[in-house]
């Protein structure tokens, strides 16, 4: 049964559904659940050019239902337990397993009782409010029936027991009907949802709701809600057309922005005890797991030539292919927007590669037919519209490259703010990650980092270096930066060259491209100084040789460990001495001027990324 079925076989029912907006909780209607009907035609017009919303069945005396709708990650299973045990067993009827891991409960309408929290996660869903129906489904979770409770096998909802009326025709604690400066203890979607609307009806803007709702998210939610989350209802919101622009008569502006902007709360309400704060799930949503975060500002880098594109291409491809693997890591499908600068021949081929060397007959995704100054007004314009027009809603936007979309100075921390404010409002407008594809610095010490301000690296939430191979190496992926989550440990790789199937160069010859390609960790093939060389394999062999320790996930090697490895090899008492001396240019100042080790606790640890990759990955072979 799809979700139109399920909608007309609810309404024929008696109970009034309505569409709710795909993925997702919100209604998809300007009036939220006063739209609610049974009627068929109605029903059938909102899913026909829809057919993946999502649907809701509206609570109260329309329906003849309330729903107890228990939520545990707010302390709801604890809170309907107790409930439970002072007014008497649940009795049988139809019950929901929720998206969230909770459940709904259906009871028969009882007259005089009202929408409230009844228990810290317990809401009662009366008239006004509604809930979210099987066969919805929120991301990979859905709502389902349990299978001994469901209406659909006939299972009706219970009768209240008299025990429990008392309770709900006159709770204790009842959520206010006008929240004016008090805090949002019960439903706080629904609350700043209704905050949302009334300031789209007054023509605020996404960007403007989003900044107020941060605001009452923070000083009126007992427990604020996640930051996605927030985003989410204000892109939500801002999708109506709004009634008329406040803003722009005088005379009525400062008398609605008082009506609309929270007040402060009290002093004791403003900090909220740590333990509710982290009762709050926030688990990190990730595009590609571990590489690219959902709702982030992503950073690529890496030398001119180095296969910076490639590596970008190769994860934004997978991600619209519909592919759910990159190289191992988990990844989840959608539309892309490719920015291209540059190099519009050369991608055109790349893309075509890609396509031939993974299978894929179609992509979900998009590319620019040029560059612009994505930090001017005029530059963020044509790129909203240009994806509006496309009715595409972008998991990722990738820029490629950061300067071709500059109109300002990379080196200008000022121009830097300008263009990462840009890209803020691409996320809260579509509701995606930005990666910015950038070049590394011309000296050899500027390789490892994005070339201009440090602003760029503060404001990322991931930041990416490509490095090229030396001497026929492999080229890496180095993950510099994860603000929420651990690195993830480098990846080696190589470019294959795929000869396009059909395509030929004005000569008749075969055009090529290349593809990034996953290899296994080799030994670095840097070309180093020979005495660097001998001192690292000699490092190297008293750390394999005291059973691989670790601090700080690096390899370390102690003082005594190093003396004992050097005296089975035969060395010197006296050359032994000098070699652990932090001068007298041998071993361990070699060492520590070639930034091979650093000294830590009573010894030294690897701090070369390159070479402690190569150790950490032929431990992980060899055990």
């Amino acid at each position: 049964m799809n979700n139109l079925e399920a909608a007309l076989a609810y309404a024929s029912w008696g109970w009034p559904v309505l569409p709710i907006i795909a993925g997702g909780k919100l209604p998809a209607t300007a009036h939220g659940v006063h739209d609610a009907t049974t009627d068929e035609g109605t029903i059938r017009r909102w899913f026909a050019s829809k057919p993946d919303l999502n649907l809701g069945i509206a609570t109260g005396s329309r329906s003849g239902l309330i729903v107890f709708d228990i939520d545990p990650r707010n302390g709801g299973s604890s809170s309907w337990e107790t409930f439970l045990e002072e007014h008497g067993a649940l009795p049988d009827g139809a019950t929901q397993l929720t998206a969230g891991g909770g459940l709904h409960h259906l009871a028969e309408y009882v007259e005089g009782v009202r929408s409230c929290k009844l228990r810290d996660g317990v809401d009662l869903l009366a008239d006004g409010r509604y809930f979210v129906a099987w066969p919805s489904r929120i991301g990979e979770r859905g709502y389902e029936w349990e299978l001994s409770s469901s209406p659909v096998d006939g299972v009706a909802p219970f009768v209240v027991p008299e025990r429990w009326r008392p309770s709900v025709v006159a709770p204790v604690k009842s959520a206010p009907l006008v929240a004016g400066a008090e805090l949002i203890t019960g439903n706080r979607n629904s609350g700043l949802a209704a905050l949302a609307g009334a300031m789209r009806w007054h023509g605020m803007s996404a960007e403007e709701i989003l900044a107020a709702l941060t605001v009452a998210n923070e000083t009126r939610c007992e427990v604020p809600l996640p930051a996605s989350e927030v985003r989410h209802i204000a892109r939500s919101v801002a999708r109506y057309e709004p009634e008329h622009d406040t803003a722009a008569n005088g005379a009525l502006a400062d008398q609605i922005a008082e009506g609309l902007l929270p007040t402060p709360t009290p002093a004791e309400a403003w900090l909220i005890p740590a333990d509710e704060f982290s009762a709050q799930p926030a688990p990190i949503s990730w595009l590609v797991r571990g590489w690219w975060q959902a709702d982030a500002l992503i950073m690529v880098h890496g030398p001119s030539g180095g296969g910076k594109t490639f590596v970008a291409l190769d994860m934004a491809l997978t991600m619209a292919a519909g592919r759910d693997d990159w190289h191992g890591a988990r990844v989840h499908p959608g539309p892309v927007v490719y920015l291209a600068g540059e190099g519009h021949a050369g991608l055109r081929g790349r893309i075509a590669a890609w396509k031939q060397a993974r299978g894929v007959p179609r992509l979900e995704a998009w590319l620019s037919r040029a560059g612009c100054d994505l930090d001017t007004p005029d530059g963020y314009r044509r790129v909203v519209e240009a994806v509006r027009a496309h009715a595409v809603r972008p998991r990722v936007i990738i820029v490629d490259t950061l300067h071709r979309f500059l109109s300002g100075d990379e080196n200008s921390s000022q121009d830097a703010r300008r263009m990462l404010e840009a890209c803020a409002r691409l996320m809260a407008e579509f509701g995606c990650s930005v990666v910015l594809v950038h070049h590394t610095g011309v000296n050899e010490e500027a390789q490892h980092r994005a070339r201009g301000s440090s602003a760029w690296r503060g404001a990322l939430d991931i930041e990416i270096s490509v490095i090229p191979g030396k001497d026929g190496g492999p080229m890496q992926v180095v993950q510099r930066k994860s603000k929420d989550a651990e690195l993830c440990a480098p990846i080696f790789g190589e470019l294959r060259q795929v000869t396009i199937a059909g395509w030929v160069d004005r000569d008749g010859r075969a055009v090529t491209s290349a593809v990034f390609e996953v290899t296994e960790a080799d030994a670095p093939r840097e070309k180093i100084d020979s005495a660097v060389a001998t001192a690292r394999k000699t490092f190297e062999a008293a750390w394999w040789g005291s059973g691989c320790e670790l601090r700080s996930g690096a390899p370390y090697v102690s003082r005594s460990a190093l003396r004992e490895s050097l005296k089975e090899k035969r060395w010197a008492e006296s050359t032994i001495k000098q070699a652990l001396k932090p001068s007298g240019g041998k071993l361990v100042q070699i060492l520590v001027d070639g930034e091979i080790i650093a000294p830590c606790d009573h010894g030294w640890i690897v701090c070369n990324e390159t070479h402690k990759s190569f150790l950490l990955g032929a431990s992980e072979r060899k055990n």
